[in-house]
């Protein structure tokens, strides 16, 4: 799996915890529907918890032994139907440059920025996605690249703060917090 796909599934899966529930949908399905119309889960899905077998169940043609099949058992948790968008991603840039460039503090918008060059590759014109992929807004709803693990957790964090606002200002006390699963909830989440 190359650098971008990984980056792609990892930041994918930006999920939160289990919150109160107002009702299913239907017995077999995880996606969970709330009491507010308005709700910021409203683009997550419920995962169940429970014990699966983690790791490889077929022989790797490649000889590596380094994920080997074990039982893991991961409680429910909640995670993102859809990748990040560059238009999400956008929004946080824009809130950092809002407050941390008239505190003169441009290095934290600079730190936040996606590296567009995952797009240069050998033998290959990509010239066009490395200029234009995350501010176009033809590609608002893509999903964004070039985002280290490091970003990834700051983005959960920012999107955690910003939620808390809108619960306090709806009445609501308590939020769970944005965050990136573990490899375990992550493979959880995978295999359906």
């Amino acid at each position: 799996m190359n650098f971008i796909n990984s980056i792609l599934l990892f930041f994918a899966v930006l999920f939160l915890g289990p919150k109160m529930i107002s009702q299913f949908e239907s017995n077999n399905s995880n996606k969970v529907a709330f009491a507010s119309k308005d709700d910021p889960y409203d683009s997550t899905i419920l995962i169940r918890g429970g014990t699966f077998a983690m790791g490889m169940n077929q022989e790797n043609i490649m000889g590596d032994w380094n994920n080997n099949l074990r039982r893991v058992t991961v409680s429910s948790f909640r995670i993102d139907q859809y990748e990040v968008s560059n238009r999400q991603y956008r929004n946080y840039v824009k809130w950092l440059e809002r407050v941390f460039i008239p505190l003169g503090k441009d290095s934290i918008v600079k730190a936040a920025l996606p590296d567009t060059l995952v797009w240069r590759a050998d033998l290959a014109y990509n010239e066009p996605m490395v200029e234009g992929y995350f501010r176009n807004k033809a590609f608002n709803d893509y999903p964004v690249v070039g985002v280290t693990w490091t970003q990834a957790k700051a983005f959960s964090v920012w999107r955690t703060q910003i939620y808390h606002s809108w619960l306090q200002a709806n009445g609501d006390l308590f939020v769970n917090d944005f965050r990136l699963p573990t490899e375990s909830e992550w493979e959880r989440g995978a295999r359906g």
